[in-house]
């Protein structure tokens, strides 16, 4: 079960015996800090895996286009729904292709949209999506805790915990002034990050796919690999 957060600012002023709960932050900037975190490690998992923060919603028309959810931090797939206008229809869950701004005939011929302005919007062509909703696959950012009772994220793997503690254990020891107390928080923060990474690399074995599966992150600079 999820921890709260009550519970992960309790495990992080206990990782040192100097730490002052007494003489600390308010609770809020606790639980902001908290939230902090949880966005840094969605970042992360988003990037090595996006699958693991993958959820589905359906996106309605504004009257231009279709807005990212406010959650969104990276887009996996974008499909038609059974509420998409379109002329002649996309059958239900046919991926719409995403074109880059620039080269909008690319993929000329089939429906299309392109992304501007965090939202995706027609290219142009009589066949693409022009209303009503369409499916939108994405990796969603973290729910952030408002009070100290609030359960952490589901999506955060309780089992690295301690990455939540050690930022945490650190951030109290920039308050107190304990510079060997934060670094040594810091670099337990940072092993726990490795840990988390590796996690979310290495996940189901047992996958079948009749293609290579590239993951993000999708450039050599960063690290981009394809999984064979």
């Amino acid at each position: 079960m999820a921890s709260t957060c009550q519970q992960i600012i309790d495990r992080a002023f206990a990782k040192s015996a100097a730490a002052r709960p007494n003489t600390q932050t308010a609770p809020q900037q606790l639980i902001d800090r908290v939230g902090q975190c949880l966005r840094e490690c969605f970042q992360v998992l988003s990037r090595e895996n996006i699958n693991l923060v993958g959820v589905v919603a359906t996106v309605p028309f504004n009257g231009t286009g279709w807005t990212r959810p406010a959650d969104c931090m990276r887009v996996i797939l974008v499909q038609a729904a059974l509420g998409t206008i379109a002329s002649p229809t996309i059958p239900v869950g046919t991926e719409i292709i995403v074109v880059p701004f620039d080269d909008l005939l690319i993929s000329s011929g089939v429906p299309c949209v392109t992304e501007l302005g965090q939202a995706f919007i027609p290219t142009g062509q009589a066949i693409d999506p022009s209303g009503g909703t369409i499916t939108l696959t994405y990796a969603r950012a973290p729910v952030l805790p408002v009070l100290a009772s609030d359960l952490i994220d589901p999506f955060f793997p309780t089992m690295f915990d301690d990455f939540l503690q050690y930022d945490l254990a650190a951030y109290l020891a920039v308050q107190d002034k304990r510079t060997e107390d934060e670094q040594t928080f810091l670099g337990m923060k940072s092993g726990v990050l490795g840990q988390i990474t590796d996690w979310a690399k290495e996940q189901t074995y047992s996958l079948v796919a009749r293609f290579p599966i590239t993951a993000p992150p999708l450039s050599v600079v960063k690290e981009g690999r394809t999984e064979g």
